[in-house]
């Protein structure tokens, strides 16, 4: 679907459900490609984004990742956003927090969840094939395992227990339906 901020793929299609295949050479147009999944995950106010979201079964993601306390970020509020490219999460610790979790590709829902770890290590590499290590950790580890599940053909939808996928399915079709007939997205 096109909607005037980008390009996003809506649930139930298929493409949120393949298991994306690796990155292969980083070549222009899978820069261009990373650039534009920035891009679109901060045209929609999102956390983060995945590539099968825009369409391409690749396994690459960004999340809009708070920087650390610093001098220029003195109430920890700021953010920047990290592409991955072939993530690994190779380490989780803490706890499975409870989280209430939005996704672009099934807009207008929110769904409470108590899968996520607290804290994880991640290896991937940007967009130029330089790898790098890192620590995330609560809001941020739980949007990227969020995106890591994308990667992996899983949504919400197959997460959430069968009642609250049945009354998530019901507000999504509402708002879908709203959406349709006002043109106007419904927020994510």
């Amino acid at each position: 679907m096109t909607t005037n901020k980008g390009s996003l793929v809506l649930y139930p299609d298929e493409m949120l459900n393949k298991i994306c295949e690796p990155v292969g050479e980083l070549t222009e147009e899978v820069q261009e490609f990373a650039s534009n999944l920035i891009v679109t995950m901060y045209q929609f106010g999102a956390l983060g984004i995945a590539a099968p979201q825009m369409g391409k079964p690749i396994r690459m993601l960004a999340i809009n990742a708070l920087e650390p306390i610093s001098p220029e970020n003195k109430n920890g509020d700021k953010r920047k956003a990290i592409l991955f490219v072939n993530p690994e999460i190779t380490e989780t610790s803490g706890v499975k927090v409870k989280s209430q979790e939005a996704c672009l590709s099934i807009p207008g829902i929110m769904v409470n969840l108590s899968c996520r770890y607290n804290n994880i290590i991640v290896h991937a590499t940007d967009e130029y094939g330089k790898g790098f290590t890192t620590q995330l950790n609560g809001q941020d580890a739980v949007a990227f395992q969020h995106e890591m599940n994308h990667l992996d053909g899983v949504t919400l939808l197959d997460i959430v227990g069968k009642v609250q996928k049945k009354l998530v399915l019901k507000q999504y079709k509402r708002s879908m339906t709203k959406w349709v007939t006002s043109r106007v997205m419904p927020q994510v």
